[in-house]
């Protein structure tokens, strides 16, 4: 069996994709156990409810960022004022919503800007 190194997977299929590893990696492991000393219940129950963890976990970020996007992308045609990196404040007119970047983000007079730098919204 071939198992692929985490890095190498597909960012947008990882969950899937650990998934089935782990659950290839499991029957391996069931397969070729000592059948004198087979693996414990508790030790088998623990390593499920790590990956159902797991998997839960990843539904909750991917429903956070989708919230994200909705409410960056609620912001397109408002005035807002945000703070600049270097301290000072930014004022103008959303012109755009990015989704692409580490986090979602906005642009105010061709300025990138993200959430957390947000500091009011007007109509």
């Amino acid at each position: 069996m071939t198992v692929e190194p985490v890095n190498s997977l597909n960012r947008a299929s990882e969950p899937a994709r650990i998934k089935e590893s782990f659950l290839k990696l499991l029957t391996v492991q069931l397969k070729n156990q000592d059948p004198i000393n087979p693996m414990d219940n508790q030790e088998l129950t623990a390593q499920l409810a790590r990956l159902s963890q797991t998997e839960s976990l990843e539904n909750i970020k991917n429903y956070q960022s989708s919230i994200l996007n909705l409410q960056t992308a609620s912001l397109v045609g408002k005035n807002v004022k945000a703070l600049r990196e270097d301290g000072s404040l930014l004022s103008g007119t959303v012109s755009k919503a990015d989704y692409f970047s580490e986090s979602p983000a906005f642009y105010v007079e061709g300025e990138k800007v993200y959430l957390s730098q947000l500091r009011e919204i007007s109509q």
